[in-house]
């Protein structure tokens, strides 16, 4: 469990305040620009992970299998989804 969010505490996280350790996202995830993301881990509610994560300057995909996410901010972002086998998305920022 992380120390943002510590077991058995129901604690506010100002998630637009939270520093997110960013990095280069990978060449065969890169669609346009060059994007850089990072994840500050939270912990977990009935078995599913809860975080924060980041995306700036580009356009990524990824594979994910079940996700739910809420935009915290972004004047310029959208969200798209193409079922290829499993479920794989693509996201821009």
């Amino acid at each position: 469990m992380s120390e943002l969010l510590p077991e058995g505490r129901n604690e506010r996280v100002e998630g637009t305040r939270l520093p997110v350790e960013l990095e280069a996202v990978p060449a065969e995830e890169t669609v346009v620009g060059s994007p850089r993301q990072g994840v500050a881990e939270l912990g977990s509610i009935g078995g599913a992970e809860v975080g924060i994560w980041e995306l700036r300057s580009g356009t990524v995909t990824d594979t994910e299998v079940d996700e739910l996410f809420v935009v915290l901010s972004g004047a310029r972002s959208s969200s798209s989804w193409t079922r290829i086998d499993a479920s794989r998305s693509a996201r821009a920022m």
